[in-house]
């Protein structure tokens, strides 16, 4: 259930969830961590009374510990040690995409953009995914026009801290991207 700050009033629409209130009006006033290292430290100090002892509001647990209400939970598989960031490739393997060619002779996929060319210039065609070749094929009427190779791959395992790092910033990207186009909309 949403809460809200005391020093705020309704028509602000100051309303967060109860952990951020935990934390800011309770460990955050006893404590004061000033880095990411110290909050964490503070944060495990008091993960036994979280789980074990105080009671959650959240349906599943019933006014429960988390741990009493589920005193059995499944044990989690550890991270990887490396991770294939192409991988996904795999499951979109012959899959068809339908793509019009806009006047300059390009279509979309994702955020890149393969050129085609002018001549077929508003007309559909199909792109269909070779994973293993890591291509898309262009199809016209069930025809092969051309291969393009698919951008933006990285073409190697990464260790899971890069590949984590390396989705962080897509991420970042990717609301930067979102808040552009929203400014754009907004004036």
């Amino acid at each position: 259930m949403a809460r809200r700050r005391p020093d705020s009033t309704p028509a602000s629409g100051d309303f967060y969830s109860g952990v951020f209130e935990d934390f800011s009006f309770g460990i955050d006033n006893i404590y004061h961590p000033t880095t990411v290292t110290a909050a964490q430290t503070v944060f495990e100090a008091h993960q036994a009374i979280y789980n074990h002892e105080r009671p959650n509001q959240a349906h599943a647990c019933g006014n429960q510990p988390p741990y009493v209400a589920f005193p059995r939970l499944p044990i989690l598989p550890t991270l990887p040690d490396t991770v294939d960031p192409d991988r996904w490739l795999l499951t979109y393997h012959q899959h068809l995409f339908k793509r019009r060619v806009r006047s300059n002779g390009t279509v979309s996929v994702d955020k890149h953009h393969y050129y085609i060319g002018r001549a077929l210039m508003g007309r559909y065609i199909l792109l269909r995914l070779d994973a293993h070749q890591q291509v898309l094929e262009v199809l016209l009427q069930g025809q092969l026009l051309k291969q393009l190779p698919i951008k933006g791959l990285v073409g190697q395992p990464l260790t899971f801290d890069v590949y984590l790092k390396r989705m962080m910033q897509e991420a970042e990207a990717e609301w930067r991207r979102y808040q552009h186009t929203l400014s754009l909309r907004t004036g």
